[in-house]
């Protein structure tokens, strides 16, 4: 599964380039990550092209429950299959299932 995320802006163009990205989990906290380019889209930019953009992290569904207000949430990690995790360290959380998708969408320019 992947996780949808929003790539805010390209961080350092050492090798083979990062980014800071972000997700809103389903409490409404804000979680930031700063990964590998590659890791988190197929797309090619630096420093100079136009943000944000659509990401996705890979991740595990550990267990899949339904919310008060019947919305499903999903508790996955990020740690599985690649060890992306939060700039705090945090690598579990709880999102909307509709945060997830089977397989990242290739973005157009």
């Amino acid at each position: 599964m992947y996780l949808r995320i929003t790539i805010s802006r390209f961080s350092d163009d050492l090798f083979p380039g990062w980014v800071q990205c972000s997700m809103v989990d389903a409490l409404g906290q804000v979680h930031h990550f700063e990964e590998k380019a590659p890791v988190v889209t197929d797309a090619l930019f630096d420093e100079g092209s136009n943000f944000p953009r659509p990401g996705f992290i890979a991740c595990s569904v550990i267990a899949i429950r339904n919310s008060v207000d019947g919305r499903q949430i999903a508790q996955i990690d990020t740690r599985t299959p690649w060890g992306v995790e939060a700039t705090d360290g945090k690598t579990k959380f709880e999102v909307f299932l509709e945060q997830l998708c089977d397989q990242p969408l290739e973005e157009s320019d």
